[in-house]
């Protein structure tokens, strides 16, 4: 007699496994879909921005940049012409500082800095070189590294940083 032995899987196995698949992918999509949705509709952040625009000052080569949450403006130097910040309720202590020009050179360099509010009281735990302003201190805290290596871009990240280390903060 001969005997006959079966090897690999047959149709019906191999369906069962198919579908086992597609149902652990789904759940896996779903849950994944369902938390991002989930926190883009908690999130309570409305965002603010708002552009340079030049004031009339006693230095004929001063900008200004005014934030009105924090009812405070940045005196800057004419070589910074383009800069903006964004606000967010999720984080109420601080403005993010960007240069439109140096976005356009590299993405990566969409934050130039922030304007970070503190109350008075806590200023010698803080950055020194703010502004103390009622009873809140203001300074500003600039990026750690260089955001690119792009030789064009790094000359204008160097022009950005220059200008914010000499902004002065003053009240609106």
């Amino acid at each position: 007699m001969q005997s006959h032995t079966k090897k690999g899987f047959g149709a019906i196995e191999l369906l069962i496994t198919v579908v086992i698949l597609l149902v652990i992918g789904g759940l896996a999509w779903y849950a994944l879909v369902g938390k991002k949705q989930e926190t883009t509709l908690t999130s309570p952040s409305p965002s603010v921005s708002a552009t340079i625009s030049p004031t009339v000052s006693p230095s004929p080569n001063a900008n200004s940049l005014s934030v009105s949450e924090f009812g405070v403006k940045l005196s800057l130097s004419k070589d910074i012409l383009d800069l903006s910040y964004s606000y967010s309720a999720a984080d109420p202590s601080s403005v993010t500082l960007t240069s439109a020009k140096l976005q356009s050179l590299d993405a990566r360099c969409s934050d130039s800095g922030h304007l970070v509010k503190a109350a008075a009281s806590d200023k010698a735990s803080l950055q020194p070189g703010g502004t103390t302003i009622g009873d809140s201190y203001f300074y500003l805290a600039l990026p750690n590294g260089l955001c690119t290596s792009d030789a064009t871009a790094v000359a204008q990240d160097a022009l950005v940083r220059a200008a914010l280390k000499s902004a002065v903060i003053e009240k609106l």
